[in-house]
């Protein structure tokens, strides 16, 4: 992969930490402290537009393939959302901005290889930290500014750099329609089952907020490795022996603050591997297939928070979890072996 391409990704990866913290520190730090009251409304509203609209917004890239245009207007749309104190007005510009970025990195990303998923690792990985540090650490308004201002820079920046004959095309495959789209509701819900049990970890100690840092960081480079130790070792060997060891982290070790570490680490390592799957699985259709796993989070998040703790039923679904994740996997490469 050439300097100009491996620039291009690092640049994303970090306007997805920038995007994603710029977000989090409106959305929870300015909308959720002065309009307490509507708080409900804007997490709904924010999330349902930042994360269920990104299949649609996928369809759109994919269409008119103006990856440039596009990267530069959710900077436009971040700022009106930023300006905008008006909880229903950002909520809307800040939710438009996030959808359009993430499709669009991801589409850019997966343009420059279809073979490999380090790259993917590396885009999705630190949008953890951003959030981590948006929600917490919102009283530094500095950082807020100035993440803004490198944001516009940068997008300004990759949209000079990226060379849209780097497009890569892939033959379609021949995969029969009724065994394909069961390989992608396998993949949308491995993506679904990882945000419903990330949102759900039970862990029997204090969450301190030097914790709350280290499981980002944690979270972050499980997203990273993933891209990594597929390419070295294979997806379904990757996936199999993570959630095996967090499944069994997670169940008996709950109390072991370190293992607790390495357990949001392993659930995280999915997450390249499961995009870059379903890009095999669905070829050039990169934004409509990120924004298909990207649309599940918020749901598994949402049924996450309402779901009340207790340890017969945790264990279940840990244990259920773990074992349909696995099985989906295993039947996406099935299919692929046989087909692609």
């Amino acid at each position: 992969m050439g300097i100009r391409r491996i620039v291009v990704i690092s640049l994303l990866s970090i306007l997805h930490f920038l995007c994603d913290l710029i977000c989090a520190f409106k959305v929870v730090g300015t909308l959720g402290i002065e309009y307490i009251e509507y708080s409900l409304i804007i997490f709904i509203l924010y999330n349902g537009l930042a994360f269920c609209f990104q299949p649609l917004a996928g369809l759109v890239v994919d269409k008119i393939h103006k990856e440039k245009e596009l990267l530069l207007s959710s900077g436009v749309f971040l700022l009106i959302g930023v300006l905008f104190n008006n909880f229903i007005v950002s909520s809307i510009f800040l939710g438009i901005a996030n959808c359009i970025f993430h499709v669009v990195g991801g589409k850019i990303c997966t343009n420059f290889s279809t073979k490999k998923a380090t790259h993917l690792g590396l885009f999705v990985s630190l949008g953890a930290i951003g959030l981590m540090i948006g929600s917490n650490f919102y009283n530094y308004k500095y950082i807020f500014i100035i993440s803004i201002a490198i944001y516009l820079v940068l997008a300004v920046l990759v949209s000079l750099l990226y060379k849209e004959r780097n497009l890569e095309e892939v033959k379609p495959n021949n995969i029969p329609v009724t065994k394909k789209v069961f390989a992608v509701i396998f993949l949308v819900l491995v993506v679904f089952i990882r945000s419903f049990v990330g949102k759900i970890i039970y862990y029997d100690f204090e969450i301190t907020l030097t914790l709350i840092v280290i499981l980002a960081i944690a979270s972050a480079f499980g997203k990273f490795i993933g891209g990594v130790l597929k390419d070295l070792f294979g997806s379904f060997k990757v996936i199999f022996v993570s959630l095996v060891l967090c499944g069994i982290i997670l169940i008996l070790f709950d109390n072991v603050v370190l293992l607790m570490i390495l357990a949001t680490t392993l659930i995280n390592i999915s997450m390249p591997i499961t995009l870059f799957e379903l890009n095999k699985l669905n070829p050039n259709h990169e934004g409509l297939n990120f924004g298909l796993l990207a649309a599940v989070l918020f749901p598994g998040v949402a049924l996450g928070l309402i779901y009340p703790y207790e340890i017969i039923s945790y264990i279940i679904l840990v244990v259920v979890s773990m074992v349909l994740s696995i099985y989906g996997i295993y039947y996406v490469i099935r299919l692929e072996k046989n087909y692609v």
